[in-house]
């Protein structure tokens, strides 16, 4: 007899950081993932994910009845959706709403790094905002898992998020250097997910995983030795000169960068992102890319050209 399959829902999965999620979906032979788009989504945005063996289900996540229909019988709903208030709060209560009518068994609500919000236009949910949705997940009755990973590798490590610009060669220093932060790939972040779906053991519970844990220095150090190539380092500031900037609406430079950037960047070296209680031992059959190996692959002697002539 055949196992029987487990059958997910999950919305925002033609994004960034949810078309990673649904491959590691379709990669367990033992899911039927259900894909949620809103009405009109065009064959390109999807992708391969539906000759991979993805359902696509089209629905607004303000349409309670598509919502209900999306999610009858299911036992899992993960949410990748965007970081705008419009979907990472409305949007996520409507679908919560729904996995309670459905009786669905583990809710996994978006969140996952804080500075998510950096590879959509736009500014992102506030912090108030955020733990409103947690608490309302928390107080549904539904089995839910929160899963944080610290930030997005590729976020981190890009001109998005304010401190590297490999291909100018500058880095943009706030505080000592010396504070360290935790980053993830979404790749592997995407892996995580598609584990603990349905793992008993994150069954109403935060579970944290970590990449890696790095400081500005350590990254500008990790740099210059696999390349071989010096980076210029400018001095910004203090964190307590960041935090005013943040506090007061200010630019946290570099010229360009959003000032919607701002309190995920200072969120990332006061500590106030760190993960305290990473569950890495748990699953020991996910190895994580490292920041050096990050970086040897794009900025490397044996990266692609475009990557390596930073």
């Amino acid at each position: 007899m055949e196992p029987a399959l487990l059958r997910v829902v999950l919305a925002g999965g033609t994004g960034h950081f949810g078309s990673r999620v649904a491959r590691a979906l379709l990669a367990r032979p033992d899911v039927n993932l259900r894909l949620l788009v809103p009405p009109g989504t065009e064959e390109s945005v999807l992708g391969d994910l539906a000759d991979r063996g993805a359902t696509v289900v089209e629905a607004e996540l303000s349409d309670d009845g598509a919502l209900d229909a999306a999610l009858e019988g299911a036992h899992a709903v993960v949410s990748a959706v965007g970081a705008s208030p419009m979907l990472l709060v409305a949007g996520q209560l409507h679908l919560l709403k729904a996995a309670q009518r459905q009786g669905v068994r583990r809710f996994i609500p978006s969140g996952y790094a804080l500075n998510a919000s950096a590879l959509e236009d736009g500014e992102g949910a506030s912090a108030e905002e955020r733990l409103r949705v947690a608490e309302t997940v928390a107080r549904s009755g539904v089995g839910h898992t929160f899963v944080r990973v610290g930030s997005f590798m590729e976020v981190t490590l890009s001109p998005m998020a304010g401190l590297f610009d490999f291909h100018a060669r500058r880095a943009y220093r706030w505080g000592s250097g010396e504070e360290l932060f935790d980053v993830t790939s979404m790749e592997d972040a995407a892996h995580l997910l598609a584990t603990v779906v349905d793992d008993p053991r994150a069954h109403n519970r935060r579970l944290e995983f970590s990449g890696d844990v790095v400081s500005f220095n350590g990254v500008v150090a990790l740099y210059e030795e696999v390349t071989d190539k010096r980076l210029e380092v400018v001095d910004m500031g203090t964190l307590k000169e960041l935090k005013a900037r943040v506090l007061h609406g200010r630019d946290v430079g570099p010229p360009g960068l959003p000032r919607a950037a701002g309190p995920a960047l200072l969120a990332l070296l006061s500590g106030e992102a760190r993960l305290h209680d990473a569950a890495n031992s748990a699953y020991p059959q996910l190895t994580c890319v490292r920041v050096r190996d990050y970086l040897a692959h794009h900025f490397g002697a044996n990266a692609p050209l475009e990557q390596a002539s930073a």
